[in-house]
């Protein structure tokens, strides 16, 4: 599997200033602000981490993030089972061994 074939995160749309004195965007109007850019925002050693996204790439980035936290909600399915199957039998173990002792 590739890397590019699950990524962390969620892509999203900013609307962003260009810092330009004349620009249509610094008269601090949301309607006026350059975008949408899109930003995959994830966190990275306890960071949030911003990255952009080219908007030919968006969907494909998209579809990654989402087979991301799919894949992570596998995992956390398959623990829960381990857990249960293990506290079930330490349970079976304690009555084998109240058995043995009475």
């Amino acid at each position: 599997m590739n890397r590019d074939d699950e990524l962390p995160g969620a892509v999203l749309p900013q609307y962003v200033r260009c810092g330009k004195l004349n620009c249509r965007c610094s008269s601090r109007r949301p309607e006026d602000l350059h975008g949408p850019y899109f930003y995959r925002f994830h966190r990275e050693s306890g960071r949030l981490r911003k990255a952009y996204v080219p908007k030919d790439r968006v969907e494909q980035v998209r579809a990654a993030c989402a087979r991301y936290r799919e894949e992570q909600r596998a995992r956390r399915r398959v623990t829960h089972l381990f857990q249960q199957q293990a506290r079930s039998l330490d349970e079976t173990l304690r009555q084998i061994e109240a058995l043995w002792k009475s």
